[in-house]
């Protein structure tokens, strides 16, 4: 995929077939230069090839380690388990107990599970509100807006809104995404910025060690709360703060109970015992 001739006969391809999405599509010009490929058929396994190609790219050694992905009557994809959760039904038996622990600690606590569902007031306000310019700005929306547009006539659901919009060159998982950045507000162009500052979810006593040392050499800041990020006297830390701002605050609202304001901004670093 990485290739001259793939990359030279897939820009053509793409720029005349506009009636495939990139996965069929990338299938299609693979076939036709070096034959039959049946794991770029797989969702996961091309995802692992994007991502193979893309390290490719570096001029740097990485250690590859694949993992097969076994499904059965003893296994479920996340997918399935969200599926699942949603249907009230019980995934003790797909998880491991530590994580099955803290997903019934989060729905005590009134922020599990959470569905976009939950948002289609909103996404149906924004849709019908909002004019063709304003849409056309979104990331990802631009090609869908006229036929999100007219899906709204009959569609009760997200998922009918989904279903109703995707075509042959835009599969349902393109036009979920376009449909959160409509709600976080994601301008075109934004998928281009590099990230500005990273933000510490947790850590162990040596990776605080780590981290010490990080601060003095990283390119970019290393934060321990979002509020930080807030503060920032950078403009394009600032910015990007308030985008990861606004995101957070749309994913509570998406929380079964109604949680305190700024909820995601008083959150720390996870503090863990060094891992053996």
């Amino acid at each position: 995929l990485s290739s001259f001739a793939f990359r030279t006969a897939f820009r053509k391809r793409s720029a005349t077939d506009k009636t495939k999405g990139y996965p069929a599509l990338q299938y299609e010009v693979y076939r036709e230069l070096f034959g039959e490929e049946e794991i770029l058929l797989n969702p996961n396994a091309s995802l692992a090839v994007q991502y193979l190609t893309c390290l490719s790219s570096y001029d740097r050694d990485y250690n590859i380690f694949p993992v097969l992905r076994h499904e059965g009557k003893d296994t479920c994809s996340a997918s399935q388990i969200r599926a699942l959760l949603l249907d009230k039904a019980s995934v003790e038996s797909f998880v491991p107990s530590a994580s099955f622990s803290q997903m019934e600690a989060e729905r005590a606590s009134g922020r599990f599970p959470v569905s976009m569902e939950t948002l289609a007031p909103i996404l149906f306000y924004l849709l019908k509100t909002k004019d063709r310019k304003e849409l056309l700005r979104i990331y990802g929306l631009a090609p869908l807006t006229a036929r999100a547009k007219n899906a709204l006539k009959d569609a009760e659901s997200i998922e009918d809104l989904v279903q109703m919009t995707v075509s042959t060159s835009y599969t349902a998982s393109r036009v979920r995404r376009a449909f959160l950045s409509l709600l976080c507000d994601n301008p075109r162009g934004v998928e281009k910025e590099l990230p500005a500052y990273t933000l510490l979810l947790g850590s162990t006593p040596k990776g605080r060690d780590l981290l010490a040392e990080m601060r003095k050499t990283s390119r970019i800041p290393v934060f321990s709360k979002p509020s930080h990020a807030l503060r920032s006297q950078d403009m394009l830390v600032k910015a990007q703060a308030k985008r990861a701002f606004g995101a957070d605050e749309i994913y509570a609202m998406a929380f079964p109970c109604r949680q305190r304001e700024g909820f995601f901004l008083r959150t720390s670093p996870v503090s863990l015992p060094n891992l053996t």
